[in-house]
């Protein structure tokens, strides 16, 4: 099995330039040829003294576990060491379930496939290789992803960080080639954003895990007003948003749950805490506002958000 992940610049790459023994699910690494957002699940259950765990979406036996303890801790996977068609882990926790980012995804995604191959009964022998597709190869079976706005749906509900700086490289992909590279992709973002304004905009990736960007409430707002000017690109985004005490990010926002909001929120712990909310709200009188709340530095971060969600309920009230 010959696995080309050539669309995209590398086989695979950290945006955050972190150690390879960092593997938080919220950060993954970024690939072509991706797999249940290049993480593994697992899922542990407690029998009387021992842990037994399961592997989703199957145990394809490229990922292995080293050893694995009874406590009553969510699993965490810690990477230790990779070799030829294997990454091994130790697991700590075995209760629920947990999520860890995975060192290699093309070959996390070539010998899960190969697995389901022979779950079906089909015999595979051969080996499981990155390499270019040959220019001969017969297309067999092709299989069209969800269109954009679903997309968007999902990324924005549910703030996934992987699904942004996808939809990042495809864009760079698709507009300046395959091997245009990461770099070309943000530059393409920030270009956009000057378009909107001079100030206050810059970004180092499309997820927001950097501390180097940089956005301010006068750019967030005037974005939000311009693409509420276009009614197709609106309805996509504002259906996209997350919504108090509804699903997303915002479902255990209940203040808000009696006041017609669609917002998208932001969270930083690290090196610095900040916190965002920006979105669309309706008033008391029926107006229709964009608004957008940053805390930067904040001590506590239940206290910033009581403090945009009392904001949010004067900001109805007032106006």
């Amino acid at each position: 099995m010959v696995l080309d992940t050539s669309f995209f610049h590398a086989p695979y790459f950290d945006i955050n330039a972190t150690s390879d023994k960092t593997n938080r699910a919220y950060s993954a690494k970024l690939s072509a040829i991706s797999l249940n957002f290049n993480s593994l699940t697992v899922r542990g259950e407690r029998s009387q003294s021992k842990c037994e765990y399961f592997l989703d979406p199957v145990d394809s036996g490229y990922i292995r576990i080293q050893s694995a303890n009874n406590s009553h801790q969510k699993p965490r996977a810690k990477f230790l060491k990779s070799g030829t068609g294997f990454e091994l882990y130790s697991l700590k926790g075995c209760k629920g379930t947990g999520y860890t980012a995975v060192q290699n995804p093309p070959m996390y995604f070539g010998h899960t496939f190969k697995r389901f191959i022979q779950m079906q009964g089909i015999q595979f022998s051969g080996k499981v290789v990155l390499g270019k597709l040959d220019s001969s190869a017969q297309l067999l079976y092709e299989h069209k992803s969800r269109k954009l706005s679903h997309l968007i749906h999902s990324l924005n509900t549910f703030s996934n960080n992987f699904m942004s700086e996808m939809l990042l490289l495809h864009l760079g992909a698709k507009t300046k080639g395959a091997s245009s590279g990461y770099q070309t992709s943000v530059a393409l973002l920030n270009a956009f954003g000057k378009s909107i304004s001079p100030k206050g905009f810059k970004l180092y990736n499309a997820s927001g895990l950097s501390a180097k960007n940089r956005l301010s409430c006068d750019f967030v707002s005037k974005l939000l007003t311009r693409l509420a000017s276009k009614p197709l690109l609106f309805s996509s985004l504002y259906l996209s948003l997350a919504r108090p005490n509804v699903m997303g990010t915002m479902e255990g926002r209940t203040k808000l749950s009696n006041i017609l909001l669609s917002a998208k929120t932001g969270t930083l712990m690290s090196p610095f805490s900040a916190s965002g909310l920006a979105g669309y709200v309706k008033t008391s009188r029926g107006k229709e506002l964009a608004f957008c709340i940053l805390v930067n530095k904040h001590k506590n971060l239940t206290n910033a958000l009581n403090f945009q969600d009392n904001l949010i309920k004067k900001i109805v009230s007032r106006y």
